[in-house]
Formats: structure tokens, sequence, C-alpha cells
């Protein structure tokens, strides 16, 4: 955006147009969605922790013990593992239910015009 205010050269409203650009990008609805995808990607990465605490089961996320639980115990229990799993998806539920106005509301700013 900032790109296309400087190619408008000087003139009168340049800079509030410039401004206006910024500002709309940063729309705190949209924050707010960017902040959630950015949470449960964090949340939900497994391949990153596996690499760096898999010889430490001391540090382990809930994604990588999630996993490893089945290995720990040579086998599926079914009914602790979707104990687990619960219990691991717990805390975004939670946070979606808070943050649903702003994340619909982000989600479709993106694809409006105006």
């Amino acid at each position: 955006m900032l790109p296309g205010g400087r190619a408008d050269g000087p003139g009168r409203g340049a800079g509030r147009r410039r401004r206006r650009g910024t500002a709309d990008a940063a729309h705190p609805t949209g924050l707010a969605a960017v902040g959630l995808f950015e949470f449960l990607y964090a949340w939900n990465d497994f391949f990153g922790p596996l690499i760096y605490s898999l010889n430490n089961d001391r540090i382990w996320t809930l994604s990588v013990g999630l996993q490893q639980f089945t290995t720990i115990h040579r086998g599926v229990l079914y009914n602790q593992q979707m104990a687990a799993s619960v219990v691991f998806m717990l805390p975004v539920i939670i946070l979606f239910l808070i943050a649903q106005k702003a994340f619909i509301e982000g989600i479709t700013l993106t694809g409006v015009k105006g």
C-alpha cells in the first residue's frame, strides 16, 4: 500500500491517503484474525518441537506428548487418547469462542473491496 501511495506523488492529501491505506490494513478485527491464526500455528506445530525436544520428555509440547503417548504405551488406549485430545483442543475452542466475532469480521474484511 505504501509504494502505491508514493507513486501518486506529493499533492494535496497524499500523506493522508498513505496513512489511511496503512491504517485500513491494520484494522483491529484483521489483527485479531491474524493473531488467532498465529496462535493456532504455534499451538498445532508438531515437527519443530519434535526435532528440538525429542530426547528430553520434560519439555515436550502437547502435540508431541500426545503422539508420544501412543508410543510409550505400545499401543493405542482409545479412551485415554481421546481424553487427552479433548484437553489439548480445549484452549483453542475457548479462544475461538471468545474471539469469534473479531475472527469472522477479520476473515470477511480481507475479501471485501471498498
